[in-house]
């Protein structure tokens, strides 16, 4: 047991919900060992060895089954699942740690990650990272600071898979032959070797395997590799993590995870009819607010004096499966959140690792961090240059009205009140159980200001969006700009970012930006603006 924490900052239901959550996701293991014994017979076709008939469905599930296996850590309690689950948008299912610490603690307890775990549904289409050199900026990647580029598997998503796994605060395993040695003992083993091939386990493990796979990464020192395989062993397992890897993908690329079955599809579909009030919020995303600039919505989104005058788009669409992305990253500086466990493991444990020696002089500068090879590896130095303008600091925003700084650092002057509608057929990752994920909290009277600001129609707001409250668990951050499906408030200038509860950050836990598969409503709170300009809440 880890526990360098002050008292009371552990939610005292931890043990009990974290036993909920592992028997949700063996219901899900097992309802996913129904589907595998339900494919039927996989039969290779062609030179390249296709999967016939089945061959997607099998990759699907493969990916699935992998998601929620207890087993692929290294204590055996915790599933990449864990921090994701469906009901809460493949985002954390813990509302006491939601509503306090934000991260989520690992397979060995309690060691505790520095961002809030991310949603992953529509995450295998983001590009492989790039750097566009006329828009001076990043494009594609995963993780909230892009170090899962894609740049080996050419996939950021399956290479975000591999993250988590070994990362000493989450999964823990010491080595990724580990994962592979994991998959060689499980159930649907057949099922992998199906579709991959039985050369994946093909490997010599040394007798000493199981001891060290069961001893948690930062027990080893600096060495990444203490299973002591062959080269040619290692290779091929090597290949192997990239098989796991692109299953889950996969799966996240499928019906179950990115349906695109909300009801906005089925609106631009043709197929349902907006309410009023959802319209209302549509016209405002795509017109004077000009979210659509960044949220890119599948349609036109420079609106001219002569096609509208009133300012809104009238274009026609041109993509009937947007993501509301542009696939970039936009800064917001926010305060560091006290309830996160990661700002007091200063201190070793018990196997010797110390998962944070600054303490609260951590500074997480987001893309930044990354460009440094701080945060995983660049695996291009020309990158590095770019790093000062990619860091996220802090930013404190001057509050018009009263002239006082705010306590939280957010500019009031503008807020983007972003909600998706709860009624009429939609994703179910739409709907955030209102049991587990209590209703956002905006900062007082900033709610009661929302009528008179905009004509009333978002008079009850603060009753309509089921999401987690605002504490941000790192100093700044580095918001995706997408949106989420799940429900979210921001303050930033200019550019709004909707990534769902991401003023906490989400790292090392799965996936990424997210796309809404209903509108948002981005709504100015004041004409005034922000005397330091642009840059100070949003920097490029």
């Amino acid at each position: 047991m880890y526990c360098p924490y002050p008292p009371g900052l552990i939610p005292s239901d931890l043990t009990t919900e974290l036993e909920r959550v592992r028997r949700e996701v063996r219901g899900i293991e097992q309802e996913a060992m129904a589907q595998s014994a339900a494919l039927g017979p996989l039969t290779p076709t062609s030179p390249a060895q296709t999967l016939a008939g089945n061959g997607m469905r099998a990759v699907q599930i493969l990916g699935k089954l992998e998601n929620y296996d207890e087993n692929l850590s290294v204590f055996k309690n915790v599933a990449c699942a864990s921090c994701h689950m469906p009901y809460a948008g493949f985002s954390g299912p813990i509302s006491s740690l939601n509503q306090t610490t934000v991260a989520y603690p690992g397979s060995f307890h309690f060691r505790w990650g520095k961002r809030k775990p991310q949603s992953y549904d529509y995450s295998p289409r983001y590009p492989v990272l790039n750097y566009n050199q006329t828009q001076a900026n990043f494009y594609g990647g995963n993780f909230w600071d892009l170090r899962a580029t894609g740049y080996k598997l050419q996939s950021p998503d399956s290479e975000q898979a591999q993250g988590p796994p070994l990362d000493p605060l989450e999964m823990g395993n010491p080595d990724f032959g580990c994962i592979v040695f994991r998959l060689s003992q499980a159930r649907y083993r057949p099922l992998f070797e199906a579709i991959w091939g039985t050369q994946a386990f093909d490997i010599k493990f040394p007798p000493d395997t199981e001891k060290i796979c069961s001893t948690p990464a930062g027990a080893f020192g600096n060495d990444p590799t203490p299973l002591r395989l062959s080269p040619t062993d290692r290779g091929i397992a090597s290949a192997t993590y990239d098989a796991f890897a692109h299953s889950l993908t996969g799966f996240e690329n499928g019906p179950e995870v990115s349906p695109f079955s909300s009801k906005f599809d089925a609106f631009l579909a043709g197929s349902a009819t907006l309410t009023a009030d959802e319209m209302a919020g549509y016209n405002l995303f795509r017109g004077k607010g000009n979210c659509n600039s960044c949220h890119l919505d599948g349609r036109s989104t420079a609106p001219s004096t002569q096609k509208a005058p009133n300012g809104v788009d009238t274009g026609a669409a041109a993509d009937l499966a947007p993501l509301f992305t542009d696939t970039t990253s936009a800064n917001l500086g926010l305060p560091k959140n006290p309830a996160t466990p990661f700002y007091y493991e200063d201190k070793p444990d018990s196997f010797g690792l110390t998962p944070n020696p600054a303490g609260f002089g951590f500074t997480d500068l987001g893309v930044g961090l990354f460009l440094r090879g701080l945060s995983g590896v660049n695996p291009n130095a020309d990158w590095t240059q770019f790093a000062p303008r990619f860091d996220v600091r802090f930013v404190k925003h001057r509050s018009g009205d009263n002239g006082r700084h705010t306590a939280t650092g957010l500019n009031p002057l503008r807020l983007s009140a972003e909600f998706a509608p709860v009624s009429g057929p939609a994703d179910t990752r739409l709907h955030v159980p209102r049991r587990r994920i209590p209703p956002t909290r905006l900062l007082p009277g900033w709610v009661e200001t929302l009528p008179q600001r905009t004509g009333g129609w978002l008079s009850e707001l603060g009753k309509w969006l089921p999401q987690e409250p605002y504490p941000s668990s790192r100093v700044a951050m580095h918001r995706r700009r997408s949106c989420s499906p799940r429900l979210s408030w921001h303050a930033c200038s200019r550019r709004p970012s909707s990534r769902a509860g991401a003023v906490s950050g989400g790292d090392g836990d799965s996936s990424i930006q997210q796309r809404t598969r209903a509108f948002r409503v981005h709504a100015q709170l004041s004409e005034k603006p922000d005397s330091r300009g642009p840059a100070a809440s949003v920097r490029r």
